[in-house]
């Protein structure tokens, strides 16, 4: 990598308050820095271990994530409590699950596939030729959590029991109004795989076809508890499941 791009390279953060009422979203080079300039670190309002942030390979593209991000938060936006530095680009604490989710689905560049890990605030950028960053369990998670959102709510699906599939029926007909990145997503395999440590792992262990129907054979929770850290994820995994399950008009028959 030349000294340019190293020297280019920035962040997009989600900067985190200790009361949750309202975050902030910008970009950096040193994000770190920043925010200890801001009025809200000196009055004690921040929460940097918590807040998190995402490496680009330059300014230019930081600042085309976060304009992107400030549109679709737009309705979210709120009003800083001074007229200070940064004062506009604070969002409701109620969507700050979902800027996160937003920032680890970033791809590093435009034309790319690859995205970056979200990282602690507090941890030094990663270096210049590791920008590109294998996709962690719980950034893997929030992305397919997203994916089987959005197909629910363009296709029927149901959820069986123990071992978990979660079913998408009618899925192989095609219709020119589906979202053609939504059945890409949903048919590459790399959306479910994960990185830990250095080796793969996948939250579905067999994507096949039924007929018309897609059967994602989910990996079962005990198995994802015993990831490093898994033992959230697998809670989260179960219990968006279940509300996938209650929510569904089709009793499984896979």
């Amino acid at each position: 990598m030349s000294n340019a791009m190293t020297t280019d390279r920035a962040s997009v953060y989600v900067l985190m308050r200790r009361d949750r009422r309202r975050f902030k979203l910008g970009w950096a080079r040193r994000p770190l820095h920043r925010a200890r300039r801001l009025p809200e670190f000196r009055r004690g309002e921040l929460d940097l271990e918590h807040s998190r942030a995402i490496w680009l390979p330059s300014r230019q593209r930081a600042e085309q994530v976060e304009r992107s991000m400030h549109k679709s938060l737009a309705p979210y936006r709120v009003p800083a409590e001074h007229r200070g530095d940064g004062a506009a680009e604070w969002f409701a604490g109620t969507a700050q699950d979902t800027a996160l989710r937003m920032l680890a689905q970033m791809p590093l560049q435009e034309s790319s596939n690859a995205t970056a890990r979200l990282l602690p605030l507090t941890v030094p950028a990663p270096p210049s030729d590791a920008v590109s960053i294998e996709t962690g369990p719980q950034d893997t998670w929030w992305r397919i959590e997203d994916v089987l959102s959005r197909l629910a709510l363009h296709w029927p699906v149901s959820v069986s029991e123990e071992p978990a599939a979660v079913v998408v029926h009618g899925f192989r007909i095609r219709d020119p109004c589906d979202p053609d990145d939504l059945r890409r997503a949903a048919l590459d395999a790399d959306t479910y795989q994960c990185w830990c440590d250095g080796r793969p792992l996948a939250f579905v262990q067999t994507l096949r076809w039924e007929g018309d129907d897609l059967v994602l054979r989910m990996t079962p929770a005990t198995v994802i508890a015993g990831w490093e850290g898994g033992h959230e994820i697998a809670w989260q995994v179960s219990g968006f499941l279940a509300r996938l399950r209650r929510r569904s008009p089709i009793r499984p028959t896979h």
